[in-house]
């Protein structure tokens, strides 16, 4: 369990609403965090999406869809057992 008992917590930069330790997110330099399904609406919106844009939004769910799923291991497992 993360410090203090609680989920971290952030406002997304996008859409306003809480970004909660556990759920999918982005940190987007000088603006802040976001849900990764806001950046991908975002951009799919904007008409930017092109097979390079696309690969790297697939690599970002990718590798945040393990960050996710390696700390809820680390939840889970007996205390000093992952690390």
């Amino acid at each position: 369990m993360p410090e203090g008992g609680g989920f971290k917590r952030w406002k997304c930069v996008l859409c306003g609403d809480d970004v909660i330790e556990g759920q999918r997110f982005v940190f987007i330099p000088r603006r802040g965090f976001a849900h990764l399904e806001c950046v991908s609406s975002r951009v799919t919106a904007s008409g930017a999406l092109d097979a390079e844009v696309a690969a790297l939004l697939d690599a970002v769910e990718v590798v945040s869809y393990a960050i996710v799923r390696l700390k809820t291991a680390e939840r889970a497992a007996p205390e000093g057992r992952v690390s």
